[in-house]
């Protein structure tokens, strides 16, 4: 198992995420995926480095599994600042709510004085554009899945991308 763990938080990768979703919807039972993205991020770790973007990852990823329930829920890494969570707890939405509130206080350490004070912090867009960027924050997106014919791992990812764009374009990232 360890070998499809993300190298970064050793937290499981993309096969036990997939295998989580087969499995969950086996058994015929609702349940929740959130997907949980770091806006801003590709900013953040161009201007600090590489060893502060994986500090921010790692924190990221204890916020993440201390939000899930052991034994009930799933958290997994996708890779980069891609989190997914599967929820079957009751609660779920308080403590996401929580883990979204949480990193945005616990990112703000990760910022000099003076990007804290301006809210901004300058860096190229991908088309490799001058710009200035907004701080750090979390997008939450999260679908119920409930198993009829037909659901498989493909139409999960789909519906969760969908929402993924739909999260990212709020203010508020829940």
């Amino acid at each position: 198992a360890a070998r499809h763990c993300n190298p970064l938080t050793l937290m499981p990768g993309n096969r036990q995420i997939e295998e989580e979703v087969n499995r969950l919807i086996g058994l015929g039972r609702p349940f929740h995926v959130g997907y949980l993205d770091i806006d801003c991020f590709k900013p953040y770790n161009d201007h600090y480095g590489y060893a502060q973007g994986d500090r921010v990852l790692l924190e990221l990823a204890e916020l993440v599994k201390q939000s899930c329930y052991p034994r009930v829920d799933f958290a997994g890494h996708i890779g980069g600042d891609d989190f997914i969570v599967i929820l079957r707890s009751p609660g779920w939405q308080h403590r996401l709510r929580r883990l979204v509130d949480n990193f945005d206080a616990a990112v703000r350490r990760s910022y000099s004085d003076e990007h804290l004070v301006t809210g901004r912090l300058p860096g190229c867009d991908r088309d490799g554009q001058a710009r200035e960027f907004p701080l750090m924050t979390l997008s939450a997106a999260v679908i119920e899945v409930v198993p009829v014919r037909g659901t498989d791992v493909t139409t999960v990812s789909a519906e969760q991308r969908e929402m993924k764009s739909v999260a990212k374009a709020r203010t508020r990232h829940v």
